[in-house]
């Protein structure tokens, strides 16, 4: 417990620092992105740079309906967020602690809410974390057989149904990103669609083309429709990358 009762009318000062890796880790965050005491300097520094994605759409409206606009413009910026340490390490999702490419590393992928319409709008508005986006789902595959489905702190927690990872790596590919290697994406798309795992019975859906209401438990006619959709992007990808056979 800590009690700050001495410190009345007295401004006291706290510093937090995250890190998925080790103490260390979180230690050489703090010390290298706020390595000083200056609370004027940090605000001032996060204005900026909050100023620099914001003002990246300008509209002209009342006063209320910017305010809700440019609130929902905050939120999409929050996630995914790069999760990996200033030198670049990261806890996977096998929990082994491993170095980030270009020392990025993104989770909170809630990637059934993002990839209709967020995934799409940051690629306009922040095409420099797409690749690094991307390359984080191609890593997961690596280390876990299938592309990641909902991560939080670098784990999947399986929420949510479908495989949307597929598609957000076909519209990267379509809206031109090229940072990662796209036969090794497509690679792991058809893993993902053809290999069943934790969120996923492809031999029911195999056999049936579809999912049997009397097959699962719940979800058949939402699943169905999901993997349907994420079965047409990576025929999709197959054709960007003039690939007919895997």
């Amino acid at each position: 417990m800590l009690d700050f009762s001495s410190v009345k009318n007295r401004v006291l000062k706290v510093k937090i620092a995250l890190s998925s890796v080790s103490v260390e880790g979180a230690k050489l965050n703090l010390k290298t992105e706020i390595p000083h005491w200056d609370f004027e300097k940090v605000y001032q520094d996060n204005l900026k740079l909050w100023d620099k994605y914001l003002s990246t759409i300008s509209i002209e409206a009342p006063k209320k309906q910017k305010e809700i606009f440019y609130t929902s413009l905050y939120h999409l910026f929050l996630q995914p967020s790069n999760m990996a340490d200033v030198d670049g390490k990261y806890r996977g999702v096998d929990d082994k602690i491993v170095i980030a490419p270009n020392k990025e590393y993104y989770s909170t992928l809630s990637i059934w809410d993002i990839y209709r319409g967020a995934f799409p709008l940051l690629q306009i508005l922040a095409p420099e974390k797409i690749n690094g986006i991307i390359q984080t789902m191609l890593i997961h595959h690596k280390a876990k057989g299938f592309l990641p489905i909902w991560t939080a702190w670098g784990q999947d927690n399986y929420c949510m149904i479908g495989n949307h990872a597929i598609p957000m790596i076909l519209s990267a590919y379509q809206n031109g990103f090229r940072g990662f290697d796209a036969q090794d994406a497509l690679h792991a798309m058809v893993e993902t669609s053809t290999i069943s795992h934790i969120n996923s019975d492809w031999e029911i859906y195999n056999r049936f083309g579809y999912y049997p209401f009397d097959k699962l438990d719940n979800e058949a006619v939402s699943r169905t429709l999901e993997s349907g959709y994420d079965d047409w992007c990576v025929a999709e990808m197959a054709k960007s990358t003039g690939k007919k056979r895997n």
